[in-house]
């Protein structure tokens, strides 16, 4: 009976990989840094420093006025989650084709290019779409 509530229910479709959005290459492309997470966790948002997240092999820089509210509540939440996106936004957007992994490197690459897609969407959704901009290349290894 709930199988039946479940296949008769409005849900939205996963969108395919082909259809994955991408925040792009950093502006120097294939020259960028690549950063390590350490480097990237350095990056807190606090005393002027940057406030950057890694996302899919990238290092997204916050782009939003650090006079701002929304500057304010992505520092603390980081301070929170920490700064690689796949770990927290796979927690609060669980996926069952996708599993939970508990360490980076356990993401394949089609799940990291989904939650990137996730985000950039979440973020054009609450009318921040411009909010992290490519500065580097991450240092990530992949399970696939």
């Amino acid at each position: 009976e709930y199988i039946q509530f479940l296949r008769a229910h409005d849900r939205q479709p996963r969108p395919t990989p082909d259809e994955f959005q991408s925040y792009g290459d950093p502006p120097s492309g294939i020259d960028a840094p690549t950063l390590k997470l350490e480097e990237v966790e350095k990056c807190d948002g606090m005393d002027g420093r940057p406030l950057r997240i890694t996302s899919n092999g990238r290092v997204l820089e916050c782009t939003l006025d650090r006079d701002s509210s929304d500057w304010d509540e992505f520092v603390a939440l980081h301070k929170q989650v920490g700064h690689v996106g796949e770990i927290y936004i796979s927690r609060i957007a669980y996926d069952p084709k996708y599993g939970l992994p508990e360490k980076l490197e356990d993401f394949s690459r089609e799940h990291s290019a989904y939650l990137e897609d996730m985000m950039l969407r979440y973020m054009r959704f609450t009318g921040l779409p411009n909010s992290f901009a490519p500065v580097a290349w991450f240092e990530q290894s992949y399970r696939d």
